[in-house]
């Protein structure tokens, strides 16, 4: 593993290399193509007046059960059902020792929220179809920000829904291993918190250097 000691502005990460990344990182961001760019968007005051303020994304926080059961899986939850595209998925006390939890389908997630469970969580899957995608709700995809213990996926495939913001607190970091890396799409990320991100680079055509 290497770790790469950013300068203290936004780097890119868009080149193939070989090996493992480490990015420690106060404030950075991650897309898989070196320019953005940005267009105007023009909006008509009279459209604004009718619609008002931007409605805040509707979710639902689903407290993990103290179990390993497929996370797409009622079960799997303390209440009925399991988060979705828009919902969040929290770990806390509930869980009461380390974590290794199976997807077992495909998912699409809003947030993943980590706060003080017993111990750090895993959630894998070895099957490509099975990946999972984290959409950000209001546009934040990883909340690490009050997390005691270190979050790792496994899965050969993550995707990135939306633009979003992973909050990973200091001394605590986010660690994807999935062979085939993160799909960001037209995705920006960004990392925040002064937490390490880890990602695997190899076999990986969108993530890589850091620039």
């Amino acid at each position: 593993m290497k770790t790469h000691q950013l300068p203290n502005q936004p780097v890119k990460l868009n080149a193939v290399k070989q090996g493992f990344v480490s990015v420690r990182t106060n404030s950075r961001r991650f897309i898989n193509r070196p320019i953005i760019h940005n267009r105007s968007l023009l909006l008509v005051g009279s459209l604004l007046l009718l619609s008002g303020a931007l409605a805040v994304q509707a979710q639902t926080t689903y407290i993990k059960a103290n179990n390993t059961t497929a996370l797409p899986t009622s079960g799997s939850w303390t209440v009925a059902g399991f988060p979705g595209s828009g919902d969040i998925g929290k770990w806390d006390p509930t869980v009461t020792a380390a974590n290794v939890v199976q997807l077992g389908a495909a998912m699409s997630l809003g947030e993943i929220q980590i706060v003080n469970p017993g111990g750090a969580v895993t959630i894998w899957d070895p099957t490509t179809a099975n990946a999972l995608t984290l959409n950000g709700v209001n546009g934040v995809g990883i909340d690490m920000s009050a997390a005691t213990v270190n979050l790792t996926i496994q899965t050969n495939v993550l995707t990135l829904g939306g633009n979003q913001t992973w909050k990973i607190a200091s001394g605590r970091s986010v660690t994807h291993t999935g062979a085939n890396g993160i799909a960001f799409g037209a995705n920006v990320l960004t990392i925040t918190g002064g937490g390490t991100f880890n990602a695997n680079e190899r076999n990986n055509p969108e993530i890589g250097r850091a620039s």
